[in-house]
């Protein structure tokens, strides 16, 4: 595993972003 990418901030934007536009689509899917 590379912990570098969990330690690394834009790395978790990233994730962040991508969880968030996940999100976005389930719920407009729901509605």
């Amino acid at each position: 595993m590379n912990e570098a990418r969990w330690s690394n901030p834009a790395g978790l934007l990233l994730i962040g972003v991508v969880a968030l536009a996940n999100a976005k689509r389930v719920f407009e899917a729901e509605v």
